[in-house]
């Protein structure tokens, strides 16, 4: 993928894309082929019910 640095595209590391106001963190896993990356989720913290 253009623009992406190459660590980035080695099997299984992980690719940051954004965040959300909790302060949680999105991903990609870069296994694999960039249209079937799954996305990973970083939860800074627990979730209380």
């Amino acid at each position: 993928m253009a623009g992406i640095e190459p660590e980035y595209l080695l099997h299984g590391g992980l690719f940051g894309w954004g965040y959300d106001p909790d302060g949680d963190t999105a991903f990609w896993s870069t296994a694999g082929e960039p249209a079937e990356w799954p996305v990973v989720i970083f939860r800074r913290r627990s979730r209380s019910r």
